[in-house]
């Protein structure tokens, strides 16, 4: 299972990133492809105010790239608690066809090996 450096700095906002269990995860850093793609997701959302995913601020948010992070690594499921931004830019950006690879999971649904990709992986490791 891979964790973003970027969901890790949003997690060290509120705790220590060593509460994580570091080891059950593959560190993946955010790099210039990433970038590029979070750019082509912001332009993707702006483009459909009706969703107002993106505010009228030229900034794209963390949550955008750590789905253009998802996306360019091809990973297939981003596991989230958040309905209201992630996993709805994520549905929209699949609904726009500019997302071909990824997924993202509500936790809130509970954790479903099925819907992964990856078979292989039937637990969820956090302690």
């Amino acid at each position: 299972m891979f964790l973003s450096t970027i969901a890790a700095g949003e997690f060290a906002v509120g705790q220590t990133v060593t509460d994580l269990p570091l080891q059950s995860f593959l560190i993946q850093s955010y790099n210039m492809a990433h970038a590029v793609k979070a750019a082509e997701f912001y332009r993707s959302l702006k483009n459909n105010p009706a969703d107002n995913l993106c505010s009228d601020r030229k900034i794209i948010i963390n949550d955008l790239k750590i789905l253009a992070q998802a996306e360019e690594d091809e990973i297939q499921t981003v596991l989230t608690e958040d309905k209201n931004t992630l996993w709805k830019m994520a549905e929209q950006l699949k609904k726009n066809s500019t997302s071909h690879h990824v997924n993202a999971l509500l936790l809130s649904t509970g954790f479903q090996p099925a819907k992964l990709a990856d078979s292989a992986q039937n637990e969820l490791l956090l302690n």
